[in-house]
C-alpha cells in the first residue's frame, strides 16, 4: 500500500512519520518549494496527549532530540505576525510543552528523505478499482 499525504506541515509530517513506523510506503506532497519557503509561526504549544502522539509517531532515535528542543510552556501567550508584532493575546498558561515550529518541522523531516516532494500540489484524487 502507498499513502499520499497532502501537505508537509507539522501535521502532515507527523502523519508520515507514523506511517513509516507502521511499515507503510508514504509520499508527502508539499506545495511550497522547500522546508524554509514560508514563515510558519514561532512556537507551538503541545499538551500531554499531543506530545504523547508526537512521540508515538517519531522513531525512538529522535525522542532525545525532541526532549532537547522542547521546554515547559508557561506564561502569557501572544500571537505575533512575521515581524513579531503582537496580533492578540491568548491569556496565561501554566502547563504543556513549547516547541519552535521551524525546529519541530526539521525534526519531523528527519528520516523522510526521498519521501517529501516539495513544489507538488494536490488538487484532487480519483478512486481506482
Amino acid at each position: 500500500m502507498r499513502v499520499l499525504v497532502a501537505g508537509g506541515g507539522i501535521g502532515g509530517l507527523c502523519l508520515a512519520q507514523g506511517l513509516v513506523r507502521a511499515g507503510i510506503d508514504v509520499r508527502v506532497f508539499e506545495r511550497e518549494e522547500g522546508a524554509e519557503s514560508r514563515y510558519q509561526g514561532f512556537r507551538i504549544g503541545l499538551d500531554g496527549p499531543g506530545l504523547a502522539a508526537l512521540r508515538e509517531c517519531l522513531p525512538p532515535r529522535l525522542h532525545g532530540l525532541l526532549t532537547a528542543v522542547t521546554g515547559p510552556l508557561a506564561g502569557e501567550r501572544r500571537v505575533v505576525d512575521e515581524q513579531l508584532a503582537e496580533v492578540r493575546r491568548l491569556g496565561r498558561t501554566d502547563g504543556g510543552t513549547a516547541a519552535d515550529r521551524h525546529v519541530l518541522r526539521q525534526l519531523l523531516l528527519a528520516g523522510l528523505a526521498g519521501r517529501v516532494e516539495f513544489g507538488q500540489v494536490v488538487v484532487g484524487y480519483r478512486k481506482l478499482a
